[in-house]
């Protein structure tokens, strides 16, 4: 006897097939990009449902959106909609990669050839601070001619002006700094004790004063026109400068005062080696 075959009523809509395991999607189901119809890859195994016509062959519409990645019923492809068999996500791009990684890198590559670099760097040019330091007196010669003449400034002032002094400090020394690397303890720079008279010197006898001052400093090496860093009514500071870093103080506010500080000098010992202590076996 032969099979009839009757169309399934228009009334009646077909039962959405479930997704077996291992096999294609369905025809049937459509994607959230492209609201197109499913079509299998050539070769690739795909369900059939006879209950209802072939799907139409699409169309591309020119501003459509590609064609998303296929899905798989399993779930092992990372598009796939586990919620909603058949359906497809829509893939999104992956993160923009932080512009501060590349940024980052950069820096720790120029700082490790700045490391690079540096150790090949010279050590200071000791030699040359010894021989430049030779060129002055040491450092007790140094302070013998300074502390003689303060002695001499505050002998002018008090009789040109009527001064009395009393120290007002002691003495006190640091290394040659920055200046002079590698002198280790044969450079000192010493700060002489500072003398204080009490009282303020007057503006009028102010410019008298200053220029006494500049000219004994002058015979000391030092330049008879001061840095003026004060020129105010009843207050006046200058500071005499010479070209080995000594520097000459004059002032007068509340009270009148003189100092001086050295600029860098060997040692006795060191002035008479001439040049760094040999190394100890």
């Amino acid at each position: 006897m032969t099979p009839t075959w009757s169309p399934t009523p228009a009334s009646s809509a077909p039962t959405p097939p479930t997704c077996p395991e291992s096999t294609t999607c369905p025809p049937t189901a459509r994607t959230r990009s492209t609201g197109r119809h499913w079509k299998p890859r050539p070769g690739t195994p795909a369900w059939v449902n006879t209950s209802s016509p072939a799907p139409p062959a699409s169309t591309t519409s020119p501003h459509s959106s590609p064609t998303p990645l296929r899905n798989s019923c399993s779930g092992t492809n990372p598009a796939s909609n586990t919620a909603y068999p058949g359906k497809t996500k829509i893939a999104t791009m992956p993160p923009h990669r932080n512009r501060n990684h590349g940024l980052s890198r950069w820096a720790a590559a120029c700082a490790a050839a700045l490391a690079l670099a540096g150790c090949g760097q010279k050590g200071p040019d000791v030699s040359s601070a010894y021989d430049q330091l030779m060129q002055r007196p040491d450092i007790d010669q140094a302070q013998t001619a300074y502390t003689a003449m303060l002695t001499t400034i505050r002998e002018r002032l008090t009789a040109e002006f009527g001064r009395t002094w009393e120290q007002g400090g002691e003495l006190s020394g640091t290394g040659c700094g920055n200046d002079y690397p590698g002198l280790d303890t044969d450079g000192l720079e010493l700060s002489l004790p500072r003398w204080d008279s009490e009282g303020n010197l007057p503006d009028a006898d102010w410019p008298r004063a200053q220029a006494l001052v500049g000219q004994i400093a002058a015979g000391y090496g030092f330049d008879p026109t001061p840095k003026i860093f004060s020129d105010r009514p009843s207050n006046h500071d200058v500071v005499y400068g010479k070209t080995d870093g000594a520097l000459l103080s004059f002032g007068t506010g509340k009270n009148t005062g003189v100092a001086v500080s050295t600029g860098c000098h060997l040692t006795a010992e060191a002035h008479r080696r001439g040049g760094p202590a040999p190394s100890q076996p």
